[in-house]
């Protein structure tokens, strides 16, 4: 999606439970965007795993603040840190999301 069609974009509609995953990690996070889409928090829920069987017990929150830019070939259109590192969203479309997370790259989808 381009910057000019995620203007477009009620991020309003993003809310709500996404699942995400890459090679071996599987959980779903919350995403809740501020009222005036300026801002957004994405939290982890109780159940995630990773290797396939290790359960994930330390659940992380990313904060992030409206911010475009480029990094690790995401597109990203929403920026903040955790534990030293950056974390980013570039919203694909209305149904995926590529997610930075501390522990690498994940895809989040409905």
């Amino acid at each position: 999606m381009t910057s000019d069609e995620n203007s477009n974009l009620d991020v309003q509609k993003l809310n709500g439970l996404w699942h995400q995953s890459n090679t071996c990690y599987q959980g779903d996070w919350r995403i809740e965007f501020s009222a005036d889409g300026e801002s957004l928090t994405i939290s982890e829920q109780p159940g995630s795993f990773c290797c396939f069987c290790v359960p994930n017990c330390i659940r992380k929150t990313h904060r992030m603040k409206k911010k475009e830019g480029k990094s690790w070939g995401v597109n990203y259109s929403y920026l903040g840190r955790l534990g030293g590192k950056d974390v980013f969203i570039e919203i694909v479309d209305e149904n995926e999301i590529k997610h930075m997370t501390t522990d690498g790259l994940m895809i989040m989808r409905r």
